[in-house]
């Protein structure tokens, strides 16, 4: 994925989204996407754990906190799916950082 910061455009593989209301985009500018102070960049391999992790916030979000598991996730395959085998082709995925990974998509 990349994120014109000029234009606001978004390209993921080789599909380039329209620029953002207002923005023109200008050829060579394209960096990361820089969101409310959170850098967003391509889900990696390596980001596998995380993904999991953000998994388990997502499908067992309470207002009092998680009450799921990564083993909970792993064993559900309606959820497992989602993470087994990361990344499988064709699909994409988005990692927040500020510092370190911060929420996915």
């Amino acid at each position: 994925m990349k994120s014109c910061l000029d234009c606001g455009s978004i390209t993921i593989g080789d599909q380039r989204r329209a620029p953002a209301k207002g923005g023109s985009h200008k050829d060579g500018c394209f960096g990361d996407a820089v969101v409310m102070g959170f850098t967003l960049r391509p889900a990696r391999a390596d980001d596998a754990v995380f993904l999991t992790h953000m998994l388990v916030e997502a499908a067992f979000w309470r207002e009092d906190g998680p009450h799921g598991s990564v083993g909970e996730v792993l064993g559900t395959p309606e959820l497992a799916h989602y993470v087994t085998g990361w990344p499988v082709p064709n699909e994409v995925g988005v990692v927040a950082e500020s510092d370190q990974p911060v929420g996915a998509a």
